[in-house]
């Protein structure tokens, strides 16, 4: 049941002794047996996100290479409660933040080449910020790859909202 307290929206890497102790937690409730059940669910979630990489990929490369503004800031790069139910169901663990970098500051995981964390793996809300631009690009591409990316994309959703409920649901 504290495990259950511990997660919510107001989570966060900045209440050190909270998030230290949650994935802690986490860790030690994904050994039991019946936690397993959801590793399937987020394999599939993992596959969908390889899915979509290419279409997301091949759309930035032609878009984002002439932007100004770094759409990558550091506030984008935490993990949320479902974030690390998703990380940790796989075996994963959450990556070390930099407490000393600003919200406002371009991403501590951006490199040169880009994200120095494989797309399926990022946090949600980092992977699925696409600016106006790329959106617009994407939409007026070719139609086809446009579809299947917004149905896999869909698919992704609901993979992640039934992890999330499943996971709630064997702690209860």
């Amino acid at each position: 049941m504290e495990l259950l307290n511990l997660l919510n929206k107001n989570l966060s890497f900045k209440n050190k002794a909270n998030w230290d102790k949650t994935l802690l937690l986490l860790e030690n409730a994904f050994k039991a047996p019946e936690m397993l059940r959801l590793k399937g669910v987020a394999l599939s979630l993992v596959e969908a996100v390889r899915l979509m990489d290419g279409f997301i990929q091949e759309n930035s490369a032609q878009v984002c290479p002439d932007c100004v503004k770094v759409c990558c800031k550091n506030t984008h790069s935490y993990y949320d409660h479902e974030d690390l139910i998703f990380i940790y169901s796989l075996g994963r663990k959450a990556p070390e933040y930099a407490p000393e970098i600003d919200d406002e500051d371009a991403c501590q995981f951006i490199s040169e080449k880009g994200c120095t964390i494989e797309r399926a793996f990022r946090p949600f809300r980092c992977n699925w910020y696409f600016c106006d631009p790329l959106i617009k690009h994407m939409e007026e591409g070719p139609q086809k790859a446009y579809r299947k990316f917004i149905a896999i994309f869909h698919d992704a959703i609901d993979l992640r909202r039934r992890l999330v409920e499943d996971f709630f649901m064997l702690q209860k």
